[in-house]
């Protein structure tokens, strides 16, 4: 009974192996087609998307210096089509943002009993700035993270202003 069993278990595998490997073919196949369509699908929605950013601030008077170091890093929610954001998105990993400050409002802090100048600046104030560094057309700009931009600046000891 035992070997007839055998035999019979040996002719059933020999008999679906090839019919499974097949069938698991064709079923991975449409598996992952359905998934590239599923995911091409989604992208024509609307989506938001976190991205951060190292900051360079550009354009710094000769005469003052950071006495703390600044922030180096901006966080963007931006909100827009998905296939845009997909496109965009190489240009995000590799992009650094320049904060030019000389052309942003920068407000002075009062602090009591410093010898640093504290200064702040909006971040909303930027968005006109980064959505210019970042051509975007179709994508915008939703929330800045930090909100506020704390500077700690002094005046430079080794500046010498030159007289003409």
């Amino acid at each position: 009974m035992s070997s007839e069993n055998k035999e019979i278990k040996i002719f059933i595998l020999s008999w679906l192996k090839p019919r499974i490997r097949g069938n698991a073919a064709v079923f991975l196949f449409f598996l992952i087609l359905s998934f590239i369509l599923w995911y091409l699908n989604s992208l024509r929605k609307e989506m938001d998307l976190n991205v951060r950013f190292p900051i360079t601030y550009i354009n710094q008077p000769d005469n003052f210096i950071f006495a703390e170091e600044p922030p180096l890093y901006i966080y963007l929610k931006l909100h827009g089509p998905g296939y845009s954001l997909i496109n965009t998105s190489p240009i995000f990993r590799k992009r650094t943002l320049n904060i030019d400050l000389s052309s942003v409002k920068i407000e002075k802090m009062n602090v009591v009993n410093s010898l640093n100048g504290y200064y702040y600046l909006i971040s909303e104030s930027l968005i006109p700035y980064f959505t210019h560094q970042l051509h975007l057309s179709s994508v915008e700009i939703v929330s800045i993270k930090p909100d506020t931009l704390f500077l700690s600046i002094i005046q430079n000891p080794y500046f010498k202003s030159q007289s003409y």
